[in-house]
């Protein structure tokens, strides 16, 4: 339910027995005030309507703020606390520059006191450009280091092969020719959840010397299947005599939307296309007084928002209609009003919303 406003406007109805602003710019009270005689009503639900417009928009603004009940107690200084807080709320949730922050940025400068000459573990000093320069001419260059593991060599010059190829947790029956599969072909077996430790401790894809290709499952110590030939299938298709290459089930899962791509949460969801829907059951306000409610979570360019009386019982007396519209930005909240009437008992929405 939200929160209550108790600080409504006077004379908002369409045909309200009010001054038009021409006639109340030129009427004569308007500075002095009425000094005698009797005031016209539509002279004074003017003023009344103005007055009371302002105030029930601040008291509305307190209300979506800090999400609490404004009443009409006259306590001014309680009113007084809550707008204040109200205000930097709204500030600091926004992206305003404040007075602190910008004399914090304007701080942020290297002083000559604080640039170092040498090397230490100070985090409150900055390297000069010379002490920097001269540290990397110590170390070795990017043509020393590749010659350490030239490409060319394609693996030639490895010192201990044996021990390389432990290292990388190759079965050593295959360890002669290794064509092993990346960690996709893996995920295709154990699903997205797994991880690539995981994956690599139960299965390899490899090539033996005979030509044959296998499945081997590292903790049941035997292959799952083979490809004598070396027959592998190089695009999805429902043929039951080939099975998919590494490049296959690779181009195939590329194609899927992964489940992470969904979100959702209490009263919404949201696709991987943009797409949001979200739906809620609220209070409407009476005729001419909507309701504020706020979406789940905001929309990011623009949504539709529809709402259907929620009590469809042999006990319901009427089945009001309801209006919606939006409210703030459109994109956080929305107006709700009912067909009841001022006086009589609120109606309940059931609302959904959909847009992106």
């Amino acid at each position: 339910i939200m929160a209550k406003n108790e600080f409504l406007p006077f004379g908002t109805a369409e045909g309200a027995n009010v001054l038009s602003n021409q006639e109340y710019e030129a009427l004569a009270a308007r500075h002095y005030g009425f000094n005698s005689g009797v005031a016209k009503s539509k002279e004074l639900n003017k003023v009344w309507r103005q007055a009371s417009l302002i105030a029930s928009a601040v008291a509305q603004f307190i209300v979506d703020t800090d999400q609490k009940d404004m009443l009409d107690t006259g306590d001014v200084a309680d009113i007084k606390t809550r707008l204040a807080s109200a205000i930097n709320l709204a500030i600091s949730n926004g992206d305003y520059v404040t007075n602190p922050y910008l004399k914090l940025e304007l701080l942020k400068k290297i002083d000559k006191a604080d640039i170092t000459q040498q090397l230490g573990n100070d985090t409150g000093k900055v390297v000069s450009q010379n002490l920097l320069t001269t540290e990397l001419g110590k170390k070795a260059s990017v043509a020393d280091a590749n010659s350490k593991l030239a490409k060319d060599q394609n693996g030639a010059d490895i010192p201990n092969k044996p021990k390389f190829i432990e290292n990388l947790g190759l079965p050593e029956k295959f360890q002669p020719i290794g064509a092993y599969a990346d960690g996709k072909v893996f995920k295709a077996l154990l699903g997205d959840g797994a991880s690539m430790a995981e994956l690599s401790e139960k299965f390899v894809l490899a090539l033996k010397e005979d030509g044959t290709v296998v499945l081997h499952d590292r903790i049941k110590g035997k292959s799952l299947w083979a490809i004598i030939g070396g027959v592998l299938a190089q695009v999805t298709g429902y043929d039951s005599g080939l099975i998919m290459s590494q490049k296959a089930v690779t181009d195939a899962l590329n194609l899927l939307t992964p489940l992470s791509s969904f979100t959702s949460g209490a009263g919404w969801v949201k696709f991987p296309d943009g797409t949001i829907i979200q739906q809620g059951i609220n209070i409407a306000g009476q005729l001419s007084y909507p309701t504020t409610v706020q979406f789940h979570i905001p929309f990011t360019s623009h949504c539709k928002v529809m709402a259907c009386f929620d009590s469809a019982s042999n006990k319901a007396t009427d089945c009001p209609s309801f209006a919606t519209s939006p409210a703030w930005n459109s994109l956080t909240h929305f107006y709700l009003m009912s067909s009841r009437t001022s006086g009589g008992e609120s109606a309940g929405a059931n609302w959904i919303a959909i847009g992106r």
